[in-house]
């Protein structure tokens, strides 16, 4: 019992091993491993098994054979890839100078917004872990809300004419949480996982609950579509984005999303 005991603790240590390690050469410089998988399951092979134990190997790209990796399993809520978002609207596109909108804007704008989302991928990573939602619909979110913080810097982490704080843009008034929005710094990890946790997956299963009929990743696009506007808003699927800014909420993020894990090997 003992050897089985040092045995979990060992791979959990090697496990927080791999998802704090970050390439720091190649095409990947920069990413961040996301977990211990099965020796030959890493998508292109990028992978370092010093870093894990027995025969799993740290992977820095996606998890081909499915199923979990040793720090957790991102698709408790269906496969978001499996989706077909018609990206953003032209109003939003324009933040970022963009004629017209559509999957192509959405590109462009977590393009732009990549070096500040992959400087915390290992928050996202970890978030996604805990929460069993992938890391890419986190940052989509984040892409999104703050374009990865980079707009909230010079405002100590408050947005929306300081009525929102932190990257994932907690509103205290809207939400019903209050001070606890500014329970951890604006760009922690902590207040990442925070709004996963408190936030996005009770919202995920309001929408299981409201929406039962729907396949699980359209559920997670209509939570990721209440995150902005409410579950109420939330009534059809090709609706659900009426009435959230822009018009384009979810269709949007899951557009910067799907990138992120097609482009960027997320």
């Amino acid at each position: 019992m003992l050897a089985l005991i040092l045995l979990s603790v060992l791979s959990v240590a090697l496990g927080d091993q791999c998802t704090s390690h970050v390439l720091t050469s190649g095409s990947h410089s920069g990413a961040h491993g996301i977990g211990c998988v099965k020796s030959g399951c890493c998508q292109f092979g990028l992978e370092i098994g010093s870093l894990c134990a027995g025969d799993q190997v740290c992977c820095f790209t996606s998890n081909t054979c499915g199923g979990s990796s040793s720090g957790g399993n991102y698709n408790c809520f269906g496969n978001f890839m499996n989706l077909h978002p018609t990206g953003s609207s032209a109003q939003t596109a324009r933040q970022d100078g963009i004629s017209g909108g559509g999957v192509a804007a959405s590109q462009r704008m977590v393009a732009n917004d990549y070096a500040e989302l992959n400087k915390r991928k290992s928050c996202y990573v970890t978030a996604g872990n805990k929460n069993c939602v992938h890391p890419a619909v986190i940052a989509g979110i984040a892409s999104r809300e703050t374009r990865g913080g980079s707009v909230i810097a010079r405002t100590g982490g408050w947005g929306d004419n300081h009525h929102a704080y932190g990257i994932m843009q907690c509103d205290g008034g809207a939400s019903g949480l209050g001070s606890t929005c500014t329970k951890y710094h604006w760009d922690s990890c902590e207040h990442i996982d925070m709004m996963v946790r408190i936030l996005l997956v009770p919202y995920i299963k309001t929408i299981q609950h409201k929406h039962s009929s729907w396949a699980p990743e359209q559920q997670l696009q209509g939570a990721v579509s209440a995150y902005n506007a409410g579950t109420g808003n939330v009534a059809t699927f090709s609706g659900m984005d009426l009435g959230t800014t822009g018009n384009d909420y979810s269709n949007d993020v899951m557009a910067r999303a799907q990138y992120l894990v097609s482009h960027y090997h997320w």
